[in-house]
């Protein structure tokens, strides 16, 4: 008989003093909540009729010095009317007084889309972003709570929409798209190519999201590409299986879990979680419907997210006009392992646990893996857990 692991799925006792902390705290792994905030909503969302800026993008940053959730945007086809409270906007929410609010400070009058072309150094705040087709990549001081120009992109870079992400083990950002890599140290500000030639789409609208767990930054995709890539700490890019979807701007939204490192990818209306180190993506059914049901764009169009590390949670915007929501989600969280070859093995404190499949149907036996439900008696109280099955 086949052997399987699962892992449990322990869950942290959580004491905040805001509004998010709370709410992270009382969030069950699995399940998602609409987060009521201050100030979010179609006022500050609607772009130049009828675009908003949360399009052609899933680019949000957590500031975990500051506490602040941060997204540039702009909608589609925005018409330039040089008024740039009605085009181009930089929101944050502040997790102190759970309010968002427009900074009214932009990097330059008119950003274009903003793909994945936002990072964030997570020891200091501060804020990166590359226009469209822009040759300079701009940094918000966390410090001086303004824009200025970080560098310039070397001549060899042309495509319009790639993708940049901070990678603090490569102390720098790394810049991503048309199968080339670049990284630029913070200190030197200088760019250099440390890959060429890898799996992904030559057009544009790729993707790349960093795994705090793991150390490592996966990305790929764009236009008609399922392809996928892992970049290490020190600077080895490898090709990893294609996912079962399209992925990039446009076709998903690839965001991270803070805690167990898994990559959380949504699109075509279906939930994957992607684990890096066995390189396995798993179908999590309709663990998503909440996102999809709030959002009204078509498939991912019009949903950012980002991790909130503080908290154990991911953070998704969704544009629904006058409905539009902040969600959160909480995913998988490790623990320690055991090992059992049917849920009846298992042992429980007070009684037989009971398991249930992600869609919430028992189970009697592990047919393949992916993540379950397990509840159980304790101390006369049902006490609900999940766990990973893995081969």
């Amino acid at each position: 008989m086949k052997t399987i692991t699962a892992i449990l799925l322990v869950l942290p006792v959580l004491c905040g003093a805001t509004v998010l902390s709370d709410a992270a705290a009382a969030l069950q792994p699995g399940k998602w909540n609409q987060l009521n905030t201050i100030g979010f909503g179609f006022d500050l969302l609607r772009d130049v009729d009828p675009a908003h800026i949360l399009q052609y993008t899933d680019d949000a940053r957590w500031d975990p010095v500051s506490k602040r959730y941060l997204f540039l945007g702009q909608g589609h086809q925005s018409n330039w009317d040089g008024d740039p409270s009605t085009t181009c906007r930089f929101i944050l929410y502040r997790d102190s007084d759970n309010t968002w609010v427009n900074t009214g400070k932009i990097p330059q009058e008119n950003i274009g889309h903003a793909y994945d072309h936002s990072a964030l150094d997570p020891s200091t705040g501060d804020f990166y972003h590359r226009p469209y087709s822009s040759s300079t990549v701009y940094v918000f001081s966390a410090s001086t709570q303004n824009w200025s120009t970080f560098n310039q992109l070397p001549g060899t870079v042309s495509n319009c929409c790639m993708a940049m992400e901070y990678f603090p083990e490569m102390k720098g950002l790394i810049l991503i798209g048309a199968g080339e890599v670049y990284h630029c140290p913070k200190a030197t500000r200088q760019w250099t190519r440390i890959a060429q030639g890898v799996p992904m789409s030559d057009v544009y609208q790729s993707f790349a999201e960093y795994d705090p767990v793991h150390k490592v930054i996966v990305f790929g995709g764009g236009n008609g590409s399922s392809a996928v890539n892992k970049l290490d700490s020190a600077g080895k890019v490898t090709n990893m299986k294609n996912a079962p979807i399209g992925l990039g701007i446009m076709q998903t939204v690839f965001t991270a879990d803070p805690v167990s490192g898994r990559f959380l990818v949504f699109g075509n209306n279906v939930f994957y979680d992607y684990d890096v180190v066995t390189d396995t993506w798993t179908n999590m059914g309709n663990a998503a419907a909440p996102l999809f049901m709030y959002n009204s764009d078509d498939g991912c169009v019009g949903i950012v997210a980002s991790p909130v590390s503080t908290y154990g949670i991911t953070m998704f915007l969704t544009w629904n006009s006058y409905n539009s929501k902040v969600l959160i989600y909480k995913h998988a969280i490790l623990g320690s392992a055991v090992e059992y070859r049917s849920p009846a093995k298992v042992k429980g404190p007070d009684s037989k646990p009971l398991f249930y499949d992600i869609r919430g149907k028992k189970v009697t036996a592990f047919h393949s893996p992916g993540i379950y439900l397990m509840k159980q008696k304790v101390g006369g109280k049902t006490v609900t857990k999940r766990i990973l099955v893995q081969k």
